[in-house]
């Protein structure tokens, strides 16, 4: 046993959960798009890359960036995902972190599938205007939960990280759109399965033969998550700012490093990737030391 986890064990005493404290094993798809589109949820989800996006450092941590055609051309650039259909009946939670430069309001499908029938669209333009953009389509309803006077908060293409989040959550009936962290928009819904077939990202698939993609330009991803489940709005607040606030109770303080402690060793002993701090593809001590150092950034921040 390590010295830092002879260190860290008495945090653990008391604090021992089952799964996950805030993503959990309903992680379904989890790229981290270091080198290409390997799931990292264990679940064997991966992507196909089509033409040739660049693997590339960026301020957000590792990611590709889309250098697609401007406006209304094919799309050139983009990774296809696999069938998901499997969790379009349930709650399920969609979350991309982006950097875009792209403020020429001609491009900016980022995420989805057909755009103009049942389906979802995530984006960075929308209306004319560079604002985060989410479109669920279900069987009869539409919901466009970013419109185009939304306000500064919402706008993504300032060249900093950004994440976008859409929940379906099935057990309330109403599905949320979310911009770093903030709810932006909540609508009802109805219990009308979603379309979860052929995603894209990069740029959102289309019609064969429509000849038109808008598909996003200048834009680096660098994380893309799929849970088989409804992320609680704290849950995604954690996806960024305080992010070792593992328990979700809105503080940082020891019984996060306890959390963060059990997940890892549950990791050790099943085999999953919850604990892969540094998104590498492997659990070992580096990530224990990763998180706390992140844990005292968070607490040097204010997040105590």
């Amino acid at each position: 046993m390590s010295t830092l986890t002879r260190c860290l064990l008495p945090f653990v005493v008391g604090a021992i959960t089952a799964g996950a404290a805030v993503f959990g094993q309903d992680l379904v798809l989890h790229y981290t798009l270091t080198k290409g589109a390997a799931d990292q949820s264990g679940l064997g989800h991966d992507g196909v890359v089509v033409g040739d996006p660049v693997f590339e450092p960026n301020q957000c941590g590792d990611g590709v960036r889309f250098e697609n055609p401007l406006g209304s051309a094919l799309a050139t650039e983009y990774i296809i995902l696999p069938d998901l259909s499997e969790y379009g009946e349930g709650s399920f939670t969609i979350a991309l972190r982006l950097r875009s430069m792209d403020v020429g309001e001609q491009n900016g499908r980022l995420f989805g599938n057909n755009f103009l029938s049942p389906g979802i669209a995530i984006g960075y333009n929308r209306g004319g205007c560079t604002t985060a953009s989410i479109a669920l389509r279900l069987p009869g309803e539409t919901h466009i939960l970013f419109d185009a006077s939304a306000g500064p908060e919402r706008v993504v293409t300032d060249g900093q990280c950004h994440w976008l989040v859409l929940v379906i959550d099935r057990k309330q009936q109403v599905v949320r759109g979310h911009v770093d962290g903030a709810v932006q928009s909540q609508v009802l819904i109805s219990d009308a399965a979603a379309n979860m077939r052929e995603f894209w990202l990069g740029a959102i698939s289309e019609p064969a033969g429509s000849g038109r993609h808008y598909a996003a330009r200048l834009t680096a991803v660098d994380e893309l998550r799929v849970y088989n489940g409804a992320l609680s709005e704290c849950a995604v607040s954690v996806l960024r700012g305080c992010s070792t606030d593992r328990n979700c109770d809105g503080i940082v303080n020891s019984t996060d490093v306890s959390s963060f402690i059990n997940d890892w060793f549950l990791d050790q002993v099943e085999g999953t990737m919850v604990t892969d701090w540094d998104h590498n593809g492997v659990v070992n001590s580096t990530d224990v030391s990763s998180f706390i150092n992140g844990w005292f950034e968070n607490l040097a921040a204010g997040c105590g």
